[in-house]
């Protein structure tokens, strides 16, 4: 029996190769089968559609999606959400790591959550107190959108209920710098959000890099 995808994990990459090889690990740690996770390359020239199709061979659920030409990030970004099919989908920088089972716990915050529609995390403050999970809910409105407007422009593993994610509204341009950050804000007018404290992402530090 094939697993339908529950969790669309989407990619957004160009030129990266070199922090891929460090994040890619630590994002596909997690063994379920119902994920994919959906690496848009947006047109390198660094090697990495090479690296990701190397990985897809061992890795069945890493899927390819190679532009013809350079969108930019925020264009990546939407072609990546029009792509979803999953109930969830999760939008990952590809220069972080994936700290506790962040994945699984905002999986289990939806199903167990039904007035939830955006899960997010303390990026670079994450506690990593794994024995519980850690996070506070907060009701639609001006509760939700003053706690998610916190996190400011932080969006590194935003997770999203994807019926209530209205791609009519996604700002398109590359002028556009921040575009989440509004679908964050119209999400949390009308339904509950959730931030995760004991799991999450961080950036990979400098000396990773080198």
């Amino acid at each position: 029996m094939i697993n339908k995808t529950l969790l669309t994990v989407i990619i957004p990459t160009y030129n990266r190769v070199k922090e891929l090889k460090i994040s890619i690990p630590t994002f596909i740690k997690n063994k379920r089968s119902d994920l994919k996770f959906l690496i848009l390359d947006d047109h390198s020239t660094d090697g990495t559609a090479e690296f990701i199709n190397e990985c897809s061979l061992e890795d069945k659920r890493i899927e390819l999606i190679k532009n013809d030409k350079n969108l930019h990030i925020n264009l990546n970004t939407y072609k990546g959400f029009n792509l979803v099919k999953s109930p969830y989908a999760m939008w990952l920088s590809d220069d972080d790591i994936l700290i506790g089972d962040y994945i699984n716990d905002c999986i289990d915050i939806f199903e167990n959550n039904p007035n939830v529609s955006l899960v997010h995390n303390k990026v670079n403050k994450v506690s990593e107190n794994f024995d519980t999970v850690d996070y506070q809910i907060y009701q639609k409105g001006w509760e939700a959108i003053k706690n998610i407007f916190n996190q400011g422009s932080s969006f590194p593993g935003l997770t999203y209920r994807m019926k209530n994610f209205d791609l009519s509204k996604y700002p398109l341009g590359k002028e556009k710098i921040y575009p989440l950050i509004k679908m964050n804000l119209l999400i949390a007018q009308n339904f509950d959000v959730a931030i995760l404290k004991s799991s999450g992402l961080k950036t990979i530090e400098g000396d990773l890099k080198k």
